[in-house]
Order: C-alpha cells, then sequence, then structure tokens
C-alpha cells in the first residue's frame, strides 16, 4: 500500500508540473509572395541568420493569398506593396509599417505582346494586372505620361503566377508584372513599354506587423529585421554565393537574379529612418496613393485610413 500512495503522489506531481510548464511561444509568422524585393527574407533563413524557432516564413504565389491570409488571422507580419498595406489598414487598424523593404526601379513594368511597341498601341485594348492598386496605380502613370485617358483600355484581373501565360492569350495585349516573371517574359520577346524607373520612388515594399504582434512578440520582431540586415550584409559581401542560393525560389540564373537586383534599392537602417519620418518621402507617396485609391473606389473616400509609420523599431 505504501508503495502504491508513492507513485500514485509521483503521479499526481507529474501531473501538476506538465499543468504549470508553460507551452513553448510560437514563432512570428511572417507572409510574402514570391518577389526579388522580399528575397532577403529567405536568403537570411539559408545562411540560418533566422531561427525558426522565432520566425517562420510562409510563402505564396501572389499577394492576394498574403492578404486574405493576414486578414484572417493567419498572419502577423507580411511583407507587401506600400498601397496593399494601405489597403489592409481600412479593414484593420491595428496594423503599422515597421521597415521599408525596397524600392523598385524598374523592377515592375507594363509589358507587352511583341507587336506592340508603344503604349498609345494599347487603347481599346486589354491590360492585365494582379490588382487595382499596384498594378492598376502604375498602369494609370503609363497613361497619364503617353498623354491617354484612364478608360483608354480595359482591366483585367489576373494573378502573378499566371502573367506569362496571360501575355500568351491573344485577348491580352499587355500585363503590368515583376520579376521574376518579368525577367522571363522580356527574354521571350515582350516589350517593356513602361516601367517603375520612370516614378521614382512611388512602388514600394513594406514590413507591416500588427500592433498587438509587436507587444506580445518584440523579440521575435527584432530578430527578423536583424536577420533582414544580415542577409543584405550577405549579399553585398558574399554575392556570388548569395545569387546561387536565390536561383531555386526564384527560377532564373544568376545573371537574371542580379539584373533583376539592380532594379531595386534596398534601404539601410538609416535610409528607413528618414523615409519613415515625420517629414520622410514614405508620407507624400502615401498620400499619393490614397488618393488614387480613393478616386478608384479601392478606399473609400470618407475613410481616414490610418497607416501608421514606425520607425522606432530600426533605431534599437
Amino acid at each position: 500500500m505504501p508503495r502504491f500512495l508513492t507513485i500514485l503522489s509521483s503521479l499526481l506531481f507529474s501531473l501538476m508540473l506538465a499543468a504549470c510548464t508553460a507551452a513553448p511561444e510560437k514563432p512570428l509568422r511572417l507572409g510574402t509572395n514570391v518577389w526579388i524585393g522580399y528575397e532577403p527574407f529567405y536568403l537570411a533563413r539559408e545562411i540560418n541568420a533566422l531561427d525558426q524557432d522565432k520566425v517562420r516564413l510562409i510563402e505564396y504565389t501572389s499577394s492576394l493569398p498574403v492578404l486574405h491570409a493576414f486578414r484572417n488571422g493567419l498572419l502577423d507580419a507580411a511583407a507587401l506593396t506600400l498601397d496593399e498595406a494601405l489597403l489592409l489598414s481600412q479593414q484593420l487598424p491595428d496594423i503599422s509599417v515597421v521597415a521599408v523593404l525596397d524600392i523598385s526601379n524598374g523592377a515592375d513594368a507594363l509589358l507587352s505582346r511583341p507587336e506592340f511597341s508603344d503604349i498609345r498601341q494599347l487603347s481599346g485594348k486589354t491590360v492585365a494586372v494582379e490588382n487595382l492598386a499596384t498594378g492598376g496605380y502604375l498602369l494609370l502613370r503609363a497613361l497619364q505620361q503617353a498623354g491617354m485617358s484612364p478608360n483608354a483600355v480595359t482591366i483585367k484581373a489576373v494573378s502573378a503566377d499566371n502573367h506569362e501565360a496571360a501575355l500568351e492569350a491573344k485577348d491580352i495585349a499587355a500585363v503590368v508584372s515583376y520579376d521574376p516573371q518579368k525577367t522571363r517574359m522580356l527574354a521571350n520577346g515582350a516589350h517593356n513599354l513602361f516601367d517603375s524607373s520612370q516614378i521614382p520612388g512611388e512602388i514600394v515594399d513594406v514590413l507591416v506587423v500588427r500592433k498587438h504582434i509587436q507587444q506580445q512578440k518584440p523579440h521575435m520582431l527584432r530578430h527578423l529585421l536583424k536577420g533582414w540586415q544580415i542577409a543584405h550584409q550577405y549579399l553585398q559581401r558574399n554575392r556570388r554565393e548569395a545569387l546561387v542560393k536565390m536561383q531555386p525560389r526564384q527560377k532564373l540564373n544568376a545573371a537574371q537574379i542580379e539584373g533583376a537586383l539592380q532594379q531595386l534599392s534596398f534601404p539601410d537602417k538609416a535610409q528607413n529612418q528618414i523615409l519613415l519620418g515625420q517629414s520622410g518621402q514614405l508620407h507624400k507617396t502615401l498620400q499619393r496613393l490614397r488618393l488614387h485609391m480613393q478616386s478608384s473606389q479601392l478606399l473609400s473616400p470618407s475613410a481616414a485610413t490610418p497607416l501608421t509609420l514606425d520607425p522606432s523599431w530600426l533605431q534599437e
């Protein structure tokens, strides 16, 4: 009988100990789509600069599923274009931009079938865009600079992973796209009619994080930003090795990846401070995008659309 009581006591103690042991903290979940500008996150994981117990990278084929997953609470953070962040902020005010990841300087483009060599030839034709925000904005700016009406073309929504097939379809004259598919389409004869180098500083990618996650998992967010910085240092100092590591995911060769990277700028810590600051360029870009999206009825005209730009995380 004493032996039975001893075993029972040990069992009860083990159960109490298990109940008191805290469950392991879940990693911060970051969602991205396949885009050359987000590649440093995956490079950071490849070189062990990201601890998978602290940060989990979740990749989607295009930006629309990223937005859907974020809205449904499946992500804590997301790499998005600034206009996508604006769109989210209208529905989820509990978010803020904590870093500018990249600025497109030619990496986003209006590409046409080989038989078109001038934007004006697209009048009356159909143009495919991934969404009416980034794609629609670049298309609008292209039409403006060509002196054309926004209604000169018909817009068709096509996800980024289907852009190459769309450009081969006879009913699609052009597509607004980005790398890696942009490079492949150009290699197959597409014409670059307009790109983001003609509207410098207007196509921007940012890191969006839920505010309550910033409070609950600050160490994980700092780890993510540190990993991003380490990956950039690795990319600068070990260029050849970095390009090789990027090839399987981007499905481009090293020379093509190098060419794509040359059409992006990656703001460092100091540049981020300036961009995200109260008088920084990003506030002006944000206002321009807000007006465009409101006129396109993507945002409510009466909505204040509170999107916080928070440079504090990169000050630490």
